[in-house]
């Protein structure tokens, strides 16, 4: 049969099973060197198959992008070809770009290096104890897909072991997040001609019986990969289970779809901001199945690899470490890239891509739209958030002063230490501290949440109106909430009066971490301790009832203020269950239904199993218009498009209502609308509010999406999908110096209205102690002990109280975003700013010499030292475009329109913005944009000035920038691959750039300082004539 959904596309696929005289044959193919295409100034370009032409292929149906930085790296020239039935090509059922990828898997799959595995075996010094030790063994290669949500990512895991069929390996495996996927595999299976009885369901063995299949694809779990069950005092295991079937020497497929569930594989590569994280019982799995069959063909498979370098410690295949490479250890690679920041994370990408083990391509964003929606707190709502930081406040006082009645008192037994370092151990100080500030941000989120419904309702019903269909992103259903309510009411009290707002996150922290036993200090031998008084009678815990009354009262001011209900809650009651369909995990929703006398009456409705496929089907076929879905549940696998196949074909409006903290959650949320088949692109939305310290539920994703981006796309901003800016992430090393430069200023009363009292009484940060510590750690050589953290800074921010422009909340952000410009001015300026994957701007550009410093005898990739010559414009121009995008963020982020164009008798045409901090001399300074630069001045020194309209401004604008002079420049840059010669490049080499040569030679190159040139001629043995 032949599908509509390719007439869409422009081909028609033949999805019925290959007969028996469509014989397997090697794929055709000539090899192509790569065509040198014009750069673009975007952040992606169209994708392009570089190096293979294949006669009688089709283009993906719908068109695909790749990241910018990626488009200027071409992988290696092809010498596998795949063996597949000739119709699969022709029919277009595999595109040229999945063929593609099908092609350099196989490649990278008959190549094998030496991979070094820590085992343990018997220590013969000590009987019946085992030691480790290192072993190296040859492995086959591995590949990643990294392709976006829509690119076919299943159907080129199936190509895959198709090809490995036809040559004769029957046996594969398919391992993924969730068993419902199973049925998305037979799928993309049986669309290749495979049957369904192929796909063999692993859990239908029992763990306890041997696991038996001569040929077919076996799909299983992580949760199942992982499984142990211990019977009569023997214990199995899945993982034994699954290599017992396969044999040491198996040499067919294993898929690991949506590989991103092994991160933290291996505990001793946590960086230092998981640093508590265990590792992952499916992550070691992973790697203790790759580490027992060295044959088998690995593919990581997923849209969002990793968001940190050590979470790709599954992926040893991909060999970016040991043996071979320029790091000995998993752990020297962890440190050389993290002192490479976000920039070497670009780096890892691009070079997997160089030598064919990677490929990352997206769906075309061409008709995305992107729009960041404000929400203004009202009056009452500043008067609700006032009164949660009163609370919040009064909490910490009750609960602080409460253990120092008790007798818990940390200083004075510090103090009496007999060692500087002595600890204290089990205090319940730190503790509750701790319990303290997850629930406080935990709270300020619900509350957020909650404050946005007015603006998000309104926003639905206009989108309703205009006939669109709406998916709501969320993180939480807050269902213990739900679930407190329901038990705390009278079995006969109606359901129309129930509760479920935040108020009981707050009465059970109260309830839980007020201290109200009595304790005392011990000194045990191995250090200070607080234990819990007990009746010497009962062995009962004493309990004090001073402090029993004093939680009573607390819970009662709890009790007396108002709040919002939940979020899920208020959507139902406004739109009804008629017309939202929900995907979550949650097993029970309260709606509000008709009885049969018309009156209406809230009611308790479970959700079964297979609620969420009903739901989703009510969506698709345009039952109900509102789709809201939590990224856990229905995040990854799920599809919510515009799709040509279903009935709601109505243009989707995509609201990110509540953003999760995992980038990988986040952005596989976003690709749940936009996908391969839709008949038109979605429309984003992005909701906040003007609280200020929301920056910190917008700060930590940033990062870790810009990460994400980096190291399974090779361009940070390639995957923040226009909502996201490199402004939203504020915990870079910038922020951390700013901070350090706003709590010096506030410790030295600096910053007018705002003393160190004030911060500490509405943050509960000390700064002249945080100082003290900071000063400690220096004469110590201990710096980072008393580290605080920027993402700590901002959750306390949370507790400040606002006004109509933000209130102290407000000035305590401006001061410290303005210090974090001022940072990144000064590095701009000072040529040391890590601004990622830049396009080098040259009239004329010619490489004059060249030198091969690194070349890869299998793939023939290289690394070059290139003398450039260039005449350009300044490097720091200013184009409008540029101007006016600063200005409309400065607008948009502290809704002031006091930014204006005006004529300075020095520098010309300027922009002047008010800069949001003061300078550490205490001074206000502003911030003067021209076409060839950027400088901050004080505003003391600046004349009167004649302001500008816009419009006039455009214009004189665009002359300016068309006249200003070209400078010739001599320059010296690395090109082509970096990680095997990580170890000889001068650590001050940040920025990339994306180049073009006169004579059309594409370049990704980094650019050498001239005070480190001689060094990094010397370190190559490199000698130029131009560098004389």
């Amino acid at each position: 049969m032949t599908a509509t959904l390719f007439d869409y596309f422009g081909q028609s696929v033949n999805l019925t099973a290959a007969d028996a005289k469509d014989e397997p044959l090697p794929l055709r193919y000539k090899k192509a060197r790569a065509v040198a295409r014009p750069i673009g100034n975007g952040t992606y370009e169209p994708y392009v198959v570089q190096r293979i032409e294949i006669p009688g292929a089709h283009r993906h149906g719908t068109a695909l992008v790749e990241a910018a930085a990626l488009a200027s790296v071409a992988p290696p020239m092809p010498t596998y070809r795949p063996v597949l039935e000739p119709s699969l090509i022709t029919n277009g059922t595999l595109s040229l770009e999945q063929l593609e990828t099908v092609t350099y898997v196989g490649q990278q799959h008959e190549r094998r290096f030496t991979e070094r595995v820590a085992v343990e075996v018997p220590d013969d010094e000590t009987p019946g104890s085992l030691k480790t030790v290192t072993l190296e063994q040859s492995v086959r290669g591995g590949y990643i897909i990294a392709d976006g949500t829509g690119v076919g990512k299943g159907r080129e895991s199936a190509g895959i072991i198709r090809d490995n069929v036809n040559q004769g390996r029957p046996k594969h495996v398919w391992i993924s997040i969730s068993q419902l996927l199973r049925e998305d595999a037979i799928r993309d299976w049986t669309d290749l001609g495979g049957r369904r009885i192929d796909v063999i369901p692993w859990d239908r063995t029992a763990i306890t019986e041997p696991l038996h299949f001569e040929r077919g694809v076996l799909f299983g779990t992580y949760a199942l990969l992982r499984a142990k069950h211990t019977k009569n005092g023997t214990t199995h295991t899945r993982l034994e289970q699954l290599i017992d079937a396969l044999g040491r020497d198996f040499d067919g497929v294993i898929i690991f779809d949506e590989a991103h569930a092994g991160a933290n594989a291996d505990p001793k590569t946590q960086d230092a901001e998981d640093s508590q994280r265990k590792a992952s019982a499916q992550g070691q799995a992973m790697l203790a199945l790759q580490h027992a069959l060295p044959n088998a063909r690995f593919v990581y498979v997923s849209a969002t690899g990793a968001s940190r370098l050590d979470a790709l410690a599954y992926a040893t295949r991909l060999q970016l470490w040991g043996p071979g490479t320029a790091f000995e250890t998993r752990g020297d690679f962890l440190r050389s890239m993290h002192e490479g920041g976000t920039s070497a994370m670009e780096v890892v990408c691009r070079d997997l891509k160089a030598y064919g083990r990677l490929c990352a391509r997206s769906l075309s964003y061409e008709g995305v739209t992107y729009e960041r929606v404000i929400h203004e707190l009202d009056a009452a709502q500043v008067q609700e958030w006032n009164d949660y930081a009163k609370i919040w406040r009064l909490i910490n006082r009750n609960i602080f002063e409460e253990l120092k009645r008790l007798g818990i008192d940390d200083a004075s037994i510090k103090g009496a230490a007999r060692t500087a370092s002595e600890a204290i151990r089990n205090s319940p100080v730190g503790r509750i501290r701790s319990h303290l500030e997850a629930t406080k941000l935990r709270f300020y989120g619900q509350v957020l949440l909650a404050l946005k419904m007015p603006t998000l309702i309104e926003r639905v019903e206009c989108d309703l109106q205009k006939g669109r269909a709406i998916v709501i992103q969320l993180t939480h259903t807050n269902e213990a909430q739900l679930n407190r309510a329901l038990d705390e009411r009278d079995q006969d009290e109606p359901l129309d009066d129930l509760c479920t707002s935040h108020r009981d996150m707050l009465i059970d922290f109260v309830t839980a971490a007020f201290p109200v036993h009595r304790y005392r200090a011990v000194n045990d031998g191995e250090g200070l301790s607080y234990e819990v008084e007990t009746d010497p009678v009962t062995r009962e815990p004493v309990v004090d009832a001073l402090a029993l009354i004093r939680r009573s009262e607390l819970i009662a001011s709890i009790e007396n203020l108002v709040f919002a209900r939940g979020a899920l809650e208020i959507l139902y009651d406004t739109f009804g269950e008629n017309r939202i369909a929900e995907i979550s995990g949650r097993s029970k929703k309260l709606v509000w239904r008709t009885k049969a006398d018309g009156t209406e009456e809230r009611v308790l409705v479970p959700r079964g199993p297979k609620e969420n496929l009903r739901e989703t089907d009510a969506f698709l076929n345009g039952t109900k218009d509102i789709l809201i879905f939590t990224e856990g549940a229905g995040g990854v696998g799920r599809s919510y498009h515009a799709d040509i196949l279903c009935k709601n074909q109505k243009p989707r409006t995509h609201i990110l209502l509540e953003i999760s903290w995992r980038a990988e959650g986040a952005v596989q949320g976003m690709g749940r609308t936009h996908r391969t088949g839709q008949v038109c692109p979605p429309h984003y939305i992005l909701l906040s509010t003007n609280v200020p310290g929301e920056r910190r539920f917008l700060s930590t994703p940033a990062r870790r999406i810009a990460a994400l981006g980096a190291l399974s796309r090779g361009q940070r901003d390639s995957l923040d999908n226009g909502l996201f800016r490199a402004e939203d992430n504020l915990e870079t090393p910038y922020a951390a110096a700013a901070l350090r430069e706003l709590i010096t200023a506030i410790a030295s009363k600096s910053i007018p209205d705002l003393s160190p009292g004030l911060f500490y009484e509405q943050t509960g940060i000390d700064a002249n102690l945080l100082i003290e510590r900071w000063e400690s750690d220096n004469a110590n050589r201990k710096r980072g002990r008393h580290s605080f953290r920027v993402s700590t800074f901002l959750a306390r921010l949370l507790g400040c109280e606002l006004d109509g422009d933000g209130g102290l909340q407000g000035r305590i952000m401006d001061a410290f975003v303005g210090r974090i410009e001022a940072l990144v001015a000064k590095a701009i300026e000072e040529h040391r700013y890590d601004a990622g994957v830049n396009v080098f701007h040259a009239e004329h550009l010619q490489v004059t010499e060249r030198s091969t410093i690194y070349r890869d005898t299998t793939t023939g990739t290289t690394a070059e030292l290139l003398v450039l010559d260039a005449e350009r414009r300044p490097p720091d121009l200013h184009t409008w475009n540029r101007v006016a995008a600063k200005k409309a963020y400065y607008e948009e982020s502290t809704k002031r329109h006091d930014a204006i164009f005006m004529d300075h008798p020095d520098l010309g045409l300027a922009l002047r913005i008010p800069v949001r901090s003061l300078s550490l001399s205490g001074e206000p300074l502003v911030r003067l944009i021209t076409p060839a630069g950027e400088h901050h001045v004080f505003q003391r020194t600046m004349p009167t000035l004649s302001v500008i309209d816009e419009a006039d401004a455009q214009r004189t604008w665009d002359d300016a920038v068309a006249n200003l002079p070209l400078k010739k420049t001599r320059l010296f840059a690395i090109a082509g691959v970096l990680l095997p010669i990580w170890n000889r490049l001068p650590h001050s080499i940040q920025t990339v750039y994306r180049m073009q040569t006169d004579e059309g030679e594409r370049l990704l190159a980094r650019i050498i300082p001239e005070a480190d040139l001689g060094d990094t001629l010397v370190a190559f043995n490199v000698v130029f004539s131009h560098a004389a």
